[in-house]
């Protein structure tokens, strides 16, 4: 016997709606218990990606802090690094209107 399955789907919290219908097996049909348990270690998972984040995060601090000082004691750092910057400059002459794919031509 198969079947139906609708699936609600939301994109960033916004429904979307009902979109998709499927026939399955009745073997293949996930009890409500297993997909729990899947999101549970997920969210364990995700949980614990964003610690080890935030460790190492507080570990290169004092490296970007003493990075930012260089760059504060260097005048006009940025506006030379862009200037100095080989794709910009080869378009700088260039007054054909930017396109997304021009850095590949």
């Amino acid at each position: 016997m198969h079947l139906c399955a609708c699936l609600w789907v939301e994109l960033e919290s916004r429904p979307i709606g009902w979109i998709l219908m499927v026939r399955l097996p009745r073997t293949c049909m996930i009890e409500a218990g297993e997909e729990e348990a899947v999101e549970e270690i997920n969210q364990e998972a995700s949980d614990k990606v964003l610690e080890v984040d935030q460790k190492y995060n507080e570990i290169h601090r004092p490296v970007y802090d003493n990075r930012s000082q260089i760059i504060k004691s260097v005048p006009d750092f940025w506006l030379t690094a862009e200037l100095s910057n080989g794709v910009l400059h080869e378009k700088k002459g260039n007054k054909r209107p930017f396109t997304g794919d021009s850095f590949f031509h």
